[in-house]
């Protein structure tokens, strides 16, 4: 792919870390003119950020926690553990920026040098707009979409100095110690800073502390790892090693297997039998047309099946076959469309982002540009299409793009991206699960409301009747505690719902966001209210609003797991229903349901 790189904001670009806008894209075709000229981010500058490499992924830190001038700039692992390795942006006017940092209180200086490789350095913050040697440019990575596509802003930026032109590198040292310096910003034939390409001058600049962070986090994979000759454990490894759901016409094996057969859309290939466009997935209700979504759905699953591979046995054909099916995926995608355009990049987006975040944080050999390649899949596809989340459709929708949000933003080290998953999150929760001493006589509207005109969207596609408050099928009866917008529908959506609920906020926690705790009483009551009659297949009792018998047309799935570690092992919940369908279903493993794998696996029993 070609990438270009340019100061951030402008009429095609993201907004700073901590603003409430999000990803826009340029157009097709050649570079706009509008990468070229642009003036920095207004980055948060109240925000304290690590700074991250993109070769060696260490940060950014004050050399032995120095606070004199001269104190040299080194790169260190253990970027969360202290202030050293934390930096503000000051900003001094017409895009250049001082990086103050936390411990020294110093500022990033570069001693006026106008040589390659001279050491840079801190030294007291000079005033606003004073002293070139201390004032950098922030220039945004630019990459074009394969095929001809969109460009897309990327979470990477190179940090150019006023005074020399020059780029801050890490030299290409991946070793802890490694001291910064400044070089041409590469190539050096092109005196705008464009069409940069060493991953040694590209920095990200979030919060986020946490690595591998997204659904699992190391303690927990080492506490499975450890854990994989016991139950549940053993079983369920077992079951991941033995999966055999894909399609076998397009992948020849299971998932979790290094011999798998990914099916990126190189071609015009549907399985509907329509005619698809190369570079495109379309997927439609009830997945048809099906050009490439079921293919994009299980190279997913496969990437990070073979990711968890990986990582408990060292294999690294495993490693080897992950990073085929993402970089395969991230040179050859540039749009989703159809009319399950969200969805699909829901699920897209949280399946892919766990797999690149568990490759990129184990040392699996993956390319630093082609990491980059992938986030700018994930945000140059995916975001856009769940950015704002899903209004007026069933909740389901809106928290698997809440969930995408919320992984991709941690994947690609970008807190714009995570907090817009929040927001989604803490929009719908509320409105999905009814709990009648918060809520009152009625459920909650969700962020935004409904569409107007009878049945569309939230209310049921196929026309039944919905209750004034956009519940599915319970029109005219009383709702108990943990009734979901979706009960009446069925059971299996309801479990794709707190699925896509309890992945998001898992990996909020592991961020230090907990959100279940917020809505304990809500999700526990709704967990065991649905529990209840799952375990038993059986309407009779108190509280079953729909007629009829209770729907769960493939059985209990997952989502369970993550869920019960939470509110019965951490929070100390007592959960005796969701206890009795867990215990009676594992291992819970990939079952077919889009989203949904290897639970047991990864969350029985972890810290």
């Amino acid at each position: 792919m070609t990438a270009k790189y340019l100061a951030t904001v402008g009429a095609l670009g993201i907004v700073a870390m901590g603003a409430g806008c999000m990803q826009t894209v340029g157009t097709a075709g050649s570079a706009p003119e509008e990468l070229t000229g642009q003036t920095a981010a207004a980055f948060s500058t109240g925000t304290w950020y690590w700074v991250t490499n993109a070769t060696s992924l260490k940060c950014l830190d004050d050399q032995n926690g120095g606070t004199s001038n001269g104190t040299l700039v080194q790169q260190w692992s253990d970027c969360g553990s202290n202030s050293n390795a934390q930096w503000q942006l000051i900003d001094n006017g017409s895009g250049y920026y001082q990086l103050k940092n936390n411990h020294s209180g110093l500022c990033l200086d570069q001693s006026g040098s106008t040589s390659n490789g001279s050491q840079v350095k801190q030294w007291a913050c000079a005033s606003s707009g004073s002293n070139a040697n201390q004032m950098w440019q922030v220039v945004q990575q630019w990459t074009q979409l394969p095929h001809g596509g969109a460009w897309v802003g990327g979470s990477q930026y190179a940090f150019v100095s006023k005074m020399s032109g020059k780029c801050i590198d890490n030299t290409g040292s991946t070793s802890n110690g490694a001291i910064m310096t400044q070089y041409d910003c590469q190539p050096t034939s092109n005196t705008n800073h464009q069409n940069l390409n060493n991953s040694n001058q590209l920095w990200s600049l979030s919060t986020f502390n946490t690595h591998p962070g997204v659904v699992n986090d190391r303690q927990m994979l080492d506490f499975v790892k450890s854990n994989l000759g016991n139950q549940p454990w053993a079983s369920a490894w077992s079951a991941l090693q033995n999966d055999s759901n894909p399609n076998p016409a397009n992948h020849g094996v299971n998932h979790a297997s290094s011999n798998y057969q990914d099916h990126p859309p190189t071609d015009t290939y549907c399985a509907t039998g329509q005619t698809g466009v190369v570079g495109q997935v379309n997927c439609g209700s009830t997945s048809n047309p099906d050009c490439h979504c079921h293919d994009q759905r299980d190279d997913a699953l496969a990437a990070y099946a073979n990711a968890l591979e990986w990582y408990m046995t060292g294999n690294s054909a495993f490693a080897n076959k992950a990073i085929q099916i993402m970089n395969d995926w991230s040179y050859n995608l540039n749009s989703i469309t159809g009319s399950n355009t969200a969805l699909q990049s829901g699920w897209a987006g949280d399946l892919f982002s766990r797999a690149a975040e568990l490759i990129r944080w184990t040392n699996a050999g993956w390319k630093p540009m082609d990491q980059i390649q992938a986030e700018v899949m994930l945000r140059g596809v995916i975001v856009p299409n769940v950015q704002n989340g899903v209004q007026n459709t069933n909740g389901n929708w809106d928290l698997a793009a809440g969930d995408a949000m919320i992984q991709i933003g941690v994947f690609a080290n970008d807190n714009s991206i995570f907090n817009s998953g929040v927001n989604i999150w803490n929009g719908r929760v509320p409105s999905y699960f009814y709990y009648q001493p918060w809520d009152g006589s009625s459920p909650r509207w969700p962020n935004g409301g409904y569409c107007t005109g009878g049945a569309c969207g939230y209310c049921s596609p196929n026309g039944s009747s919905c209750d004034s408050s956009g519940y599915w099928g319970q029109a005219g009866r009383s709702l108990a505690n943990g009734t979901c917008q979706e009960t009446c529908r069925d059971f299996d959506h309801w479990q794709l719902g707190m699925d896509a609920m309890a992945n998001g906020a898992e990996t909020a926690r592991i961020q230090g966001n907990n959100l279940f705790q917020g809505q304990a009483a809500r999700i526990t009551a709704s967990m065991e209210y649905a529990a209840g009659f799952l375990r038993t297949g059986s309407t009779s009792g108190s509280g079953w609003p729909c007629g009829g018998t209770v729907s769960m047309p493939n059985g209990v799935t997952q989502g369970w797991e993550i869920m019960y570690k939470e509110y019965n092992g951490r929070e100390g919940y007592n959960l005796p229903n969701t206890w009795a369908i867990i215990s009676s279903h594992r291992p819970m493993n990939y079952d077919g349901t889009e989203i949904e794998a290897w639970e047991t696996l990864t969350h029985a029993g972890v810290p």
